[in-house]
């Protein structure tokens, strides 16, 4: 290999190069934006479609299923669903991981212009938007202060807002709780039906007179040109009565047919922060900025911002994104630097010699800086993933530069010069490392193209361990042997090992070798033997395999609790809201609680509130936050009256909003809505009885009460009207349509409302004689068109795959996912469900199985490329057989592992496995390699595997332990995000540690074996 000699011959080229690396990795270090995990591209469409005044029943048969049937020819598409709620269709258009989005849009909306004059004419044009999974927000803050929120609200939207919006990378800025400033205009409906005033004509009127509008230009004495201009619009509040209006009897004035006064918009939600109103004030970033620099900017320009007011205003964090990701990847970085550490340690005490070590230990900075740069230049970026593998690879890193330092120091106590041995002992073992290196590489490949969400979490992870690795390679080949050049002359022989002889590792070692020389040699003498008993531990560690727990993704504790609440429907607002202050009295009093922000009125239901319990830091707390929430569930006795759920709130699995994140969602499906209705109710009925659920909840809502406008179609047409102008009219009588803005100065722009008086809205018998307007002009009560009956309306309508769906969420507790899984089809199966009614499951279980199938195709690839791969090196079929027998052991490792730290099967311990098949090979493969060498110069075969397994045991046992120690805390899974890690750490420990033994002790048997067969074979 000449890669040893140049470093030997080259020295200062060699040190330039290496300088350059840690250069460029710099660079690239302080060019990388820091997020919590990968980017995720999910392949997902929207298309949204507005129907005002439309019913569940009547947007899903005119609308979703219309849409549906054309984008059913879109190609690569997965699956469609629909929600049909009332005024909106939304599509759901999920395509095969890996489809170009931007021409799957183009596919989607050219289908969409395709059925749209089939739609309503009432209809909104339908529009589609890529769903982003970035778009939570990435900060989340309560505000109070002093005066009235009404008045708080209005210096945070005109003097906080502008400022925040204007920072680099804030994309939208959500306020919510208190009232906005509105103009309210209250028309008396006796007024507008005595005079016949149309209130099409009140709306026109009030448009057309707040205007200012060019008239052209003037030349004046033939001199000077000047602009015409008519000023039209309000000066005052008071000019909005003035507003001209026709009737029958003539013109009139705004101010004698209504009310106009300075008031605030209808309070829909209540926002409470730590027992008192409040605002809340949510922060969202562009799908390509960097989170802590974004939040870090906001912080800093609130800071400034906030002594500047007139009023004082506090801000409570509540959520913050970049406070999580900066704690998760310290935790990482200090989990790589303590492995690392105990690398080193381990390398002193095998070595001996403080220079050896550094020879060694050097290459761990530089292989890290210099991946740094990689990452960048790959179009990565700095999260747990890219750190994580970075953390999992410490150990492997000084792998290479072991086997090459130990090969040569043992070739220079073997009398050659220090410049042979620097060049010989690298090459000698170049090609194998080399290999050993590439093998590990080679099994990330699978992970790299494997679709799915799996894939886009690991990714990151699989490209940072191979770029370090290759690094590692270079360096190893490199700078080792030009560092040995220049310090292994520094290093007394005859000192060094006679310190070594009286070190107790040696002394260990050295007994450790002479009982390991007749253990090899009993077991191949007692080959069948060792082959029966090899197999039947296998077969057993099958077997227990069962016992090991399934899940999707280990839960994070990011100090984060949901609380949702929902009341009868219908329950007034401040009815709820005292539900929620009884919640917030007992909760206020918990050690680990450290702010509690409640939201009333969500998605627009007064009966429904949500509550945000911020928690200490990790640290600070006895209790886990899944402990904290099942304690909060306990509390459902506080509010007898309401639904009670409590779960773990993560940013990084959260899971659907649909779903709350639950862990369990089944799927029923059918064409019969009340026979689905009815069905779903029973299988909630029946999962909400068992122990291993809790928060189990019926996807469909309770029928909201309603009042329910039956028009008269033969008599609306007699005015000329059709159903949906009449229901247009009602929405502006009661909900009001802002038909203008009023310019208040200082830049505000307040809406300005015209509907009926509260008093019509109060009244069943007010709102059938309610106005509406003919399209002749003629003015006539509601009850003439229509009849106005109390009913109950569902709330939305869900399809998937053009089939009619209800959903059961819950989340498991005490068992994993795959046991609470295979629970609840049993549960199901004793159900006496209707012909025609079909059961899956969705959300997070589908996407475990989806993972688990896309991951164990990467594993199988793996094996076999990693065959391919030695297969070429040793040009030979069946000693590649012999390495290979090293996974089979390793995975005994990984269940042995996991069970014993109560971990479960999931996707990361699934990357572990895969990572796990890369290392175990190592080991094998050097140690055949030089199986082959010995056998070129022994006439003994097992003279020669037991020379050559005497030789490696040492570099074994040195990679294997700075391995497995740089992974050790990771494996603990100790601190904030760690969680993700210890499951991958914990599968290579474990695989690792059992395949080292299987490769010292059973691999030179195997050898024997398939050289015998290979012998008789080739005859």
């Amino acid at each position: 290999m000449r890669l040893p000699k140049f470093a030997v011959e080259r020295p200062v080229a060699v040190t330039m190069i290496i300088l350059l690396l840690i250069l460029m990795g710099g660079i690239g270090l302080t060019n990388l934006p820091l997020e919590l995990m990968p980017d995720l591209d999910l392949p997902v469409v929207v298309v949204l479609t507005e129907y005002p005044g439309a019913g569940p029943s009547e947007i899903e048969n005119l609308v979703t299923r219309p849409l549906e049937e054309s984008l059913q020819a879109v190609t690569n598409v997965s699956s469609i669903s629909s929600i049909s709620q009332e005024g909106e269709s939304q599509v759901i258009i999920e395509f095969e991981w890996g489809t170009d989005l931007d021409y799957a849009i183009q596919d989607v909306r050219e289908q969409v212009d395709f059925v749209g004059p089939m739609l309503p004419d009432e209809a909104e044009d339908p529009y589609s938007i890529q769903f982003d999974p970035t778009e939570m927000p990435v900060l989340d803050y309560g505000v109070s202060g002093e005066g009235e929120l009404t008045e708080i609200r209005q210096t945070v939207e005109d003097e906080i807002v502008p400022e925040l919006e204007r920072l680099s990378g804030v994309a939208q800025i959500d306020i919510t709780g208190s009232q906005e400033r509105e103009i309210q205009i209250e028309m008396d409906p006796g007024r507008i039906q005595r005079n016949n005033i149309g209130v099409t004509q009140v709306m026109e009127g009030i448009y057309a007179s707040n205007q200012d509008l060019p008239g052209g230009d003037v030349t004046l004495d033939q001199q000077e040109t000047l602009l015409v201009r008519t000023l039209g619009m309000f000066d005052t509040i008071e000019e909005i009565g003035d507003v001209p209006v026709a009737g029958d009897a003539g013109m009139y004035y705004l101010g004698d047919i209504a009310e106009i006064y300075d008031g605030y918009t209808d309070q829909d939600i209540i926002v409470r922060q730590d027992g008192e109103e409040s605002l809340g004030l949510s922060i969202q970033q562009e799908a390509d900025a960097n989170t802590v620099d974004t939040v870090e900017g906001v912080q800093a320009e609130l800071e400034s911002l906030l002594p500047e007011l007139d009023q004082e205003i506090n801000f409570t964090t509540i959520q913050d994104q970049a406070e999580y990701v900066n704690v998760a990847i310290e935790t990482v970085i200090s989990n790589a630097v303590i492995g690392g550490i105990l690398a080193i340690i381990i390398l002193f005490i095998f070595l001996g010699s403080f220079y050896s070590t550094v020879i060694v230990g050097v290459t761990i900075p530089v292989a890290i800086t210099a991946t740094f740069f990689l990452i960048y230049w790959a179009g990565l970026n700095l999260n747990m993933m890219t750190l994580g593998g970075l953390a999992l690879g410490t150990g492997m890193l000084v792998d290479n530069s072991v086997v090459v330092t130990e090969n040569i120091f043992r070739m220079r106590e073997g009398g050659k010069a220090t410049l042979d041995a620097s060049v010989d002992g690298a090459s000698e073992v170049g090609g194998p490392i080399a290999f050993s290196t590439l093998t590990t590489t080679a099994v990330f490949l699978p992970v790299v193209f494997i679709e799915g969400i799996a894939g886009e979490i690991f990714r990151d992870l699989s490209f940072s361990v191979a770029f370090s690795l290759v690094v590692s390679l270079f360096v190893a080949l490199t700078l080792i042997p030009m560092l040995s050049l220049k310090l292994m002359d520094k290093i007394d022989l005859e000192k060094l090992q006679e310190r070594q002889q009286k070190s107790r590792v040696n002394r260990l070692l050295e007994k450790v070798k002479t009982k390991y020389d007749s253990i090899i040699r009993g077991l191949i003498k007692s080959r069948v033997i060792t082959l029966i008993v090899i197999g039947a531990l296998f077969a057993g560690t099958i077997f227990i395999a069962g016992w090991m727990g399934q899940e999707f993704l280990p839960e994070l504790d990011e100090g984060l609790v949901s609380v949702e609440l929902e009341m009868e429907p219908g329950t007034p607002l401040r009815e709820t809201e005292r539900e929620v202050e009884r919640l917030e009295a007992e909760l206020m009093d918990w050690p680990e609680i450290e702010h509690i922000q409640s939201e009333i009125g969500v998605d627009g239901r007064s009966s429904d509130a949500s509550m945000t319990l911020a928690l200490v830091d990790l640290a600070d707390r006895d209790r886990s936050t899944m402990e904290v929430a099942a304690e909060v569930r306990g509390l459902a006795e506080l509010v007898p009256e309401a639904t009670l759920e409590a779960t773990n709130l993560s940013l990084v699995t959260g899971g659907d909003e649909a779903t709350g994140g639950a862990s369990i969602e089944v799927n029923l499906l059918g064409s019969d809505l009340d026979q689905l209705t009815e069905s779903g109710q029973e299988v909630t009925a029946a999962l909400s009885e068992m122990e291993i659920l809790t928060d189990v909840s019926f996807g469909v809502d309770d029928p909201t009460p309603e009042l329910q406008v039956q028009v008269d179609r033969k008599q609306a047409g007699n005015y000329g009207l059709t159903a949906g102008e009449i229901a247009q009219g009602v929405n502006t009588a009661i909900d009001g349509e802002v038909v203008t803005r009023y310019d208040a100065g200082d830049e505000e722009q307040v809406d300005v409302r015209l509907r009926y008086g509260q008093g019509v809205r109060e009244s069943l018998s007010d709102i059938e004689r309610m106005p509406l307007a003919s399209a002749q002009g003629q003015v006539f009560p509601l009850d003439n068109v229509a009849s106005i009956t109390r009913g109950e309306g569902p709330v939305e309508i869900n399809r998937i795959d053009q089939t009619r769906a209800v959903s059961i969420y819950g989340d498991h507790v005490d068992v994993d996912m795959g046991t609470a899984v295979e629970m609840v089809e049993a549960e199901i199966a004793g159900l006496d469900l209707p012909a025609g009614i079909d059961y899956e499951f969705g959300g997070e279980t589908e996407w475990m199985q989806d993972a688990f199938d896309d991951l164990f195709l990467a594993l199988m690839l793996a094996i076999v490329i990693v065959f391919m791969l030695l297969a070429g090196q040793f040009e030979s079929y069946w000693q590649p057989l012999v390495v290979i027998f090293s996974v089979p052991f390793g995975l005994v490792g990984v269940v042995v592992g996991l069970l014993l730290t109560g971990r479960s099967l999931n996707v990361a311990s699934y990357i572990g496995v895969i990572m796990m098949v890369g290392i175990v090979v190592n080991n094998a493969i050097v140690l055949l390699d030089y199986i082959n060498i010995r056998m070129k110069d022994s006439e003994s075969r097992l003279d020669a595997i037991s020379e050559a397994c005497q030789i490696r045991l040492r570099p074994i046992l040195m990679t294997t332990l700075t391995t497995v120690l740089a992974m050790f805390p990771l494996s603990l899974g100790i601190g904030e995000g760690a969680e993700i890690q210890a499951p991958i750490a914990t599968a290579v420990i474990g695989g690792l540690l059992v395949s080292t033994v299987s490769t010292l002790i059973i691999m030179p048997v195997l050898y024997t074996v398939f050289d015998d067969l290979s012998k008789k074979i080739s005859g």
